[in-house]
Parts: C-alpha cells; sequence; structure tokens
C-alpha cells in the first residue's frame, strides 16, 4: 500500500480557503502519512493588465504586488495546519498546468491534488493538460462530499501480460488502497472486456458464427475474466475489495457504472505505450473522463517523462 510523502495542493487564486476541497483532502492524507504538504498557486501572466497600466507602474513592479499578495493568503491558510503538519507554500507566474508541473518535478512530490475547473461532466482543458503531461498521480477533486466512500478502481486485465501493464495495475490498486484506508471508504474494482470482431464473427460476408456458437464464445470470454478478475482480487490479502466485470466498450461501460453506482473516485491510468495492448490512452481515456461527473486520479507508468521541463 502505497503511502504519500511530498503532496502537492494547487489552488486557484480565487480559492485559497480552508473550505477548498482539494486543500481538505491534501491536509487528511498529510495528516494521516506524515506527509509534507506544499499549497501552491500559480498567477497568470496579467498582460493586458501591464499594457492599461503602461507609464503608471513596471511590468516587475505589477507581478510583485499580485505575487506579494497571494504568498500573503497562502501562508495565512497554511498557518492554520502548521501545528498539524508540515507546510509550506509557492507561488509563480505563467500557464498552470506548466507550473505546476515544474513544480511537482522541481519539488519531487508524490501527489498532485487540486478541484476540478467547473465542469457538470468532463474537465476542462488545463485539467486535461495535467493528466496527460504530470508524470505523478493526478487528483481532481469533484465531490462535495466531506469525505469520499466508494474508490472505483479501473483495471485493464489484458495489461496483465505485459510486465509495464502489470506495473501499472499495481500501482493503481496501491492508490486505491491507500485511499480507501485514509478515509474507510469502500473499494470496488471494474474490468471490461470485449470479444475482438464480434460483429463480423456473427454476420461476416465470408464466414460467420452460429448464435449458438457465439454464445457459448462469449461464456467461455466471460467466464475467463470473471477468473483473471478473481485471482487478480487474491494478490491482495485482508482486505474486502468487490469486483464487477462487464462486457463492452470501456468508454461506454466505465461512464455509466460510475454515474450510476455513487463513485466518489475513479482510479485509472491514462498514458502508455502503444506496445500494450488495450491500455486506456489518448482519445479512450478522454471520452471516458469527459463523461466523469464524479472526482478522479489518474496515473501513468513509472517511468512516464513528462514533455514540460
Amino acid at each position: 500500500m502505497q503511502s504519500f510523502k511530498r503532496i502537492l495542493v494547487v489552488i486557484e487564486h480565487d480559492k485559497v480557503n480552508k473550505s477548498n476541497f482539494a486543500v481538505q483532502r491534501g491536509v487528511e492524507l498529510a495528516k494521516k502519512d506524515n506527509a509534507s504538504l506544499t499549497l501552491m498557486t500559480v498567477i497568470p501572466h496579467p498582460k493586458k493588465l501591464v499594457a492599461d497600466l503602461a507609464g503608471v507602474i513596471s511590468e516587475e513592479e505589477l507581478i510583485d504586488k499580485f505575487k506579494n499578495m497571494r504568498e500573503s493568503e497562502l501562508s495565512a491558510l497554511a498557518d492554520t495546519f502548521r501545528d498539524e503538519i508540515a507546510v509550506q507554500t509557492v507561488t509563480s507566474v505563467g500557464r498552470e498546468f506548466i507550473e505546476t508541473i515544474r513544480q511537482v518535478v522541481l519539488g519531487d512530490h508524490d501527489l498532485l491534488i487540486k478541484m476540478a475547473r467547473v465542469e457538470e461532466t468532463g474537465f476542462d482543458s488545463s485539467d486535461f493538460h495535467l493528466m496527460r503531461k504530470c508524470p505523478q498521480p493526478v487528483w481532481l477533486v469533484k465531490s462535495r462530499k466531506t469525505k469520499p466512500k466508494k474508490l472505483l478502481a479501473a483495471i485493464d486485465l489484458s495489461l496483465e501480460k505485459e510486465q509495464e501493464g502489470k506495473q501499472l495495475n499495481a500501482r493503481i490498486m496501491d492508490l486505491s488502497l491507500s485511499l480507501a484506508s485514509a478515509y474507510s471508504a469502500d473499494i470496488e474494482i471494474l474490468s471490461c472486456w470485449s470479444i475482438y470482431g464480434e460483429s463480423s464473427l456473427r454476420s461476416g460476408g465470408f464466414f460467420r458464427f452460429s448464435d449458438e456458437q457465439m454464445n457459448d464464445l462469449i461464456n467461455k470470454e466471460e467466464q475467463a475474466n470473471l477468473q483473471k478478475q478473481n485471482d487478480f482480487i487474491a494478490r491482495y490479502t485482508d482486505t474486502n475489495i468487490i469486483g464487477h466485470v462487464r462486457k463492452g466498450d470501456p468508454t461506454i461501460v466505465i461512464p455509466e457504472f460510475v454515474n450510476s453506482n455513487e463513485v466518489d473516485i475513479l482510479v485509472m491510468g491514462t498514458v502508455a505505450r502503444t506496445g500494450i495492448p488495450g491500455l486506456l490512452i489518448g482519445n479512450t481515456s478522454e471520452t471516458i473522463l469527459n463523461k466523469m461527473s464524479t472526482s478522479v486520479l489518474t496515473l501513468k507508468p513509472v517511468d512516464f517523462q513528462s514533455i514540460v521541463t
């Protein structure tokens, strides 16, 4: 089970307060794991304001005033937690996702938490940049519940054939178990499966399977995936994990399951090399995430290298 050591919470400049759910989650985990907590805010470069105030105040002076104001707000917020955890603050100027990822790398953080931008479903472009490019797990908080009560880990059983895929599935479970333990939450896993070329096998122009053959094939594949998932769950002793195996396209099955089963956090992988078949990657993962009305925690293979420097 993974424990966190250096947690980074990114706070939008107008949400620097204790009621920020990302701050609450960060403080809770820092207490549980005896981790350090860094509170960060990123100030967009005030280009228009600099132009409007040309001749009145220099660009450097204006940026310094914004930074001092935000640093004061962050410091006041951090002071409310200093007796309980080790906490520090960082203020930066620039594009939020770029400055955030730089801080993740420079500060050697092992978890990034941030309130998701306000969207009924899905996530905005800046949040997607973080999920695509941040080398460490990204927890985008949407839920307004006091604490999460149910976590769902999306486990692609086909990845168990490859070492990198097995490692990613293991990391997904480690993070899920860690969060479930922190919040005394229930943990469930969902795995999807399908039969390659099913429609062609049913109605191909040159050959086709009979209904009896297709039903037999489907039943065998379903039982095989149930067994794979049972074997996977069996690795995690002394846990109470509920498994679900569903036939169908993950871009349809996963959002439907999440949105109809009161899931508070979806934990899933987002990126891998194309040599691993079936991994949620690119458009597939983004299609799923764009249908989410809940919080998500996304992660990548351990050797992922961010393009942000």
